[in-house]
């Protein structure tokens, strides 16, 4: 119970913070939270995880990415 109760507060302040992101900040536009120390930027990452995959054609991503997945699952 404490795990999925974990999970939830995880996911959901995942999403809240990303709505928050695309309602407030303009894509590529950065925003001063603490002066000389921390700003925001809306970025985009079309790729997994840093940014792997990011230059493959759509239908290539995909299918490299579920290729990955399956052997992760496999894996596992």
């Amino acid at each position: 119970v404490l795990l999925v109760c974990l999970f939830l507060v995880v996911f959901l302040t995942d999403q809240l913070t990303k709505a928050l992101a695309l309602g407030g900040l303009v894509e590529g536009v950065p925003v001063t939270v603490i002066p000389n120390f921390f700003d925001l930027t809306l970025v985009f990452n079309p790729g997994a995880a840093f940014g792997i995959f990011a230059n493959f054609a759509d239908e290539h991503r995909r299918l490299s990415l579920l290729i990955v997945s399956i052997i992760a699952l496999m894996i596992v």
